[in-house]
């Protein structure tokens, strides 16, 4: 049994992938780069610890599928796998992901960085909503 969870687990970023960008196709036929910015890397929401992480994994399948990934985590240990961007206005972008649920990201107005029809999609429930609806 635990196998099959360890596997289902491993496999959590291949399957996000795929879903995402099959969900990104379908809002934005006419796109082929997406902008996707990525709401923490932390193993567990507001610890610092990137051990474990399959945002790491997630990264690396979405980058091979030509998405421009910036990454967010003010609470994550500094690291040499990932940067850890600052947040600007200026970018905007077709999906967010909610990675961790770190307390500081409640109070981010996700519309700032959203580009119209963006989506927001919660790792912690599998969900999709619109940003600016």
């Amino acid at each position: 049994m635990l196998s099959v969870t360890r596997k289902t687990n491993d496999d959590l970023p291949q399957t996000i992938t795929k879903l995402v960008s099959a969900k990104l196709q379908e809002v934005f036929p006419q796109t082929i780069h997406f902008k996707i910015l990525i709401l923490g890397i932390s193993y567990k929401p507001n610890t610092p610890s990137i051990k474990g992480s399959l945002v790491i994994d997630l990264v690396e399948n979405l980058n091979q599928n030509n998405a421009q990934i910036n990454v967010f985590d003010p609470v994550a240990e500094p690291n040499t796998v990932v940067n850890i961007e600052s947040l600007s206005e200026n970018q905007q972008y077709h999906l967010i992901i909610k990675a961790t649920n770190h307390q500081i990201f409640e109070s981010l107005n996700l519309s700032d960085f959203a580009l119209p029809q963006a989506l927001l999609f919660n790792i912690s429930n599998f969900s999709f909503k619109n940003i600016n609806p």
